[in-house]
């Protein structure tokens, strides 16, 4: 190994040459001007800024077709030198030096960059090089000539010039020193000679580089000294170092991403391509985090727990097929991610999408079902599954940050799950009604926390419709979509700034209704969209696609943020559990069983919560803590008009009268009628038994308060509609306000 210092002066003759290229399996020039800036800083100032590390090529490898030219530079037909270690500085240094017709990395315009002269020797050491960006190309010319005057009154020399030989040993470069130095003879702050400034700006050619040289390697070795290089200094991410170690193997990582012919799926996340290794790893060994992503080289050797040796991936075609086999399966997790039908998941923006890290999952596991499960479990079992699956996990926040071993756990929970029904996943376990209820929606603000975008996915689904055009907003390019406040920031309105820009103010509308409403009260706004409909009852049905309920629709109408605050969390928090199951899943699976008090609570609370319109309750020793559990599942449900209860006197408690007025009381200020009758006649009386839940389209064989509270063994059980066996009692039953006294001597006498 040669090692010595080089130039800059030399570099760039060099490069200019085409003597330097990168391996394929280097990542692209990816710095950002400022980085560029920095390095330019620490030259001027003479900083070390690091090592070069570079292969002198034979004859042998220059003829690989392995190799890309430094960005913007020409590539000769036999290069002899290959960059290991330096790209991001060497393209840099070529960039700003040479000003090539070549855009700047991923912007849509060219650079340039200059010394600012003036704050080199007004000793501001952090401000010396700045840049500037053209849409059209500028050649050297432009800036001798037409920005020559622009440039001396600024102070600021043009980093381009230092590679033009003509104008730096010809008359133009000692002109311009020499027009730069005499117009700042009367600033007193900056008192320098001609040699002064011509040796700051030449002493930037003159900086040196220590490079090392490695000789005759092949092309394995290189890979390995590069990849071990790379992974000490955490310069590149594992795709690089993949590429270096899948290189010698024939096959061309980066280039096959590079081609892809798929935006969408590349636009999800820069780590995507990483997400396509993760797949093939869970697939194949249940696990992705970067060590195991090591054993997917083909012919690499694993050992198990016994030290048992196998090879997971035998050979160069068996990695090229799964790769193009992950692919597709990414691709077709995407689509369900980003679609909007009834059964997809209606992130229909990229920056929407609650996990991207959750595709590689997602993937892995339609992969696994459609290659050893299709036959025996029916693709909409599978399906009823994922989903279940799916939001649970979003709503978590589990796959947030560092995923790799939830990504690991979930897959290979789920795969148990698909064989064994009883074997329910950790993950969705955990997700409850409880879980629901404490979310503090009103502190979820941005699409950077899954929540957020669960929520607006859940719009998405349920076809949100914009308030001006009345169009579903997912049938709109995802460009003119974003998500809005609904009480606008500058209304004038008194509102807490904490909550502004919580979810629960924010919905999915077209830009040209966020143009519309601007900064109008919704007051004024709904007025607007009211007029438009001529029809309130289309108006509500509008909001609903909102999650925004004919309460809340009112607190807009009033201005009432609070209030409208108050009643999106109940909706939102509602329909999460819709959408993820808690409510069916509770029901099939109703068991009040001991030492499950919280759970048992829950199970009741959340029958009670997915009641419509009415409730009808036959229970023969209905107490005050059945008041308590039927006010818990009423906090949620804004759909209930009346309540109806059938009793019997016999565990009627004196005070009982009282509570019940003081229950009725409320909830008619929250227009619910509440009623209890009793049943004394003691042939219709010996008649009553069992508990009953009716509603709008379903009744239950239900539970006493006291039996959840003590967690007495019982289940709660759907039953056929028992309303005509409710109304016979109801004919015979006594008021419980109007006939307590009649009560209480019919209870004594028992």
């Amino acid at each position: 190994m040669a090692h010595g210092p080089i130039s800059i002066s030399t570099f760039i003759e060099e490069i200019i040459k085409g003597d330097y290229v990168i391996p394929h399996f280097q990542r692209d020039f990816d710095w950002q001007p400022n980085m560029v800036s920095d390095l330019f800083k620490s030259i001027l100032h003479d900083y070390y800024a690091g090592t070069i590390l570079l292969w002198n090529l034979e004859d042998e490898e220059r003829k690989l077709k392995m190799w890309d030219p430094l960005w913007g530079s020409e590539k000769n037909k036999k290069p002899t030198k290959a960059v290991l270690d330096g790209q991001q500085r060497l393209s840099s240094l070529f960039y700003a030096l040479c000003s090539p017709q070549k855009k700047f990395p991923k912007k849509e315009s060219y650079y340039y960059f200059f010394i600012d002269i003036d704050k080199l020797f007004l000793g501001d050491m952090d401000d010396t090089i700045k840049y500037t960006y053209y849409g059209k190309y500028k050649d050297n010319e432009h800036f001798k000539i037409k920005e020559k005057k622009w440039c001396i009154e600024k102070g600021l020399f043009p980093l381009c010039l230092l590679s033009d030989k003509q104008f730096m040993n010809g008359k133009g470069y000692e002109e311009w020193i020499k027009d730069y130095v005499k117009s700042r003879k009367d600033n007193e702050d900056i008192e320098v000679t001609d040699f002064q400034v011509s040796r700051k700006i030449d002493s930037i050619l003159k900086y040196t580089f220590l490079t090392e040289n490695l000789e005759k390697k092949d092309i394995r070795e290189i890979c390995t000294i590069f990849a071990n290089i790379n992974s000490k200094g955490l310069k590149l991410d594992i795709f690089d170092l993949m590429n270096a170690f899948l290189y010698p193997k024939n096959i061309q990582l980066r280039k096959d991403w590079e081609n892809l012919d798929n935006d969408l799926l590349k636009q999800v996340d820069t780590q995507m391509k990483v997400y396509i290794l993760k797949l093939i790893s869970l697939y194949k060994q249940n696990y992705c985090s970067s060590k195991y992503l090591y054993n997917l080289i083909p012919g690499a050797k694993i050992k198990d727990r016994q030290g048992n040796e196998r090879v997971l991936i035998k050979n160069t075609e068996t990695f090229k097929k799964l790769w193009e086999t992950s692919l597709i399966y990414s691709e077709k997790a995407r689509k369900k991610i980003m679609n909007n039908g009834m059964k997809d998941f209606g992130a229909i923006k990229h920056s929407f999408i609650p996990n991207t890290t959750i595709i590689p999952v997602l993937g892995a596991l339609m992969y696994h079902y459609d290659l050893k499960l299709k036959k025996s479990i029916s693709e909409e079992e599978f399906w009823k599954k994922i989903n279940k699956w799916y939001w649970c996990a979003v709503i978590s926040q589990d796959y947030s940050g560092s995923s790799d071993s939830i990504m690991a756990r979930d897959y290979k929970e789920m795969v148990e799950w698909f064989n064994d029904d009883d074997n329910k996943p950790e993950r969705i376990r955990k997700i409850n009604s409880v879980f629901i209820e404490e979310l503090n929606l009103d502190k979820i603000k941005n699409t950077n926390n899954s929540q957020y975008c669960t929520i607006l996915s859940i719009l998405s689904i349920k076809s949100a419709k914009d308030f001006f055009t009345g169009r579903t907003i997912g049938t709109y390019p995802i460009n003119e979509i974003n998500d809005h406040h609904i009480f606008p920031i500058k209304s004038g309105l008194k509102i807490q700034e904490d909550k502004i820009d919580s979810i629960l103010n924010r919905t999915p509308l077209l830009q040209e209704t966020n143009i519309k409403i601007k900064n109008k009260k919704p007051s004024k706004y709904v007025k607007e969209i009211a007029r438009k409909l001529k029809d309130e009852t289309a108006l509500e049905k509008l909001m609903k696609t909102h999650l925004i309920s004919p309460k809340a629709l009112k607190c807009l109408r009033q201005d009432d943020f609070d209030g409208f605050i108050k009643e999106r969390n109940i909706s939102i928090k509602k329909e999460l559990k819709k959408t993820i199951g808690i409510f069916e899943e509770e029901k099939n699976s109703s068991l009040i069983a001991p030492g499950k008090d919280y759970d048992n609570r829950v199970n009741y609370i959340s029958y009670i919560e997915d009641c419509e319109e009415f409730i009808n309750i036959i229970d023969p020793y209905f107490k005050e803590n059945s008041i308590k559990l039927l006010r818990e599942g009423l906090r949620n449900n804004k759909s209930i008009k009346s309540i109806k209860i059938i009793t019997k006197p016999d565990a009627l408690e004196d005070n009982f009268k009282d509570i019940f007025k003081k229950f009725s009381k409320q909830m008619k200020n929250e227009n619910i009628s509440v009623e209890i009758k009793v049943l004394i006649e003691p042939k219709i009386k010996s008649q009553l038994h069992d508990r009953y839940l009716i509603t709008k389209n379903k009744a239950y064989n239900f539970v006493s308060a006291d039996t959840v509270s003590r967690g007495q063994l019982s289940h709660i059980k759907e039953v056929s509609d028992i309303s005509p066996i409710f109304d016979e009692f109801w004919m015979h039953g006594e008021e419980l306000i109007e006939s307590w006294n009649k009560i209480l001597k019919t209870r004594k006498a028992n």
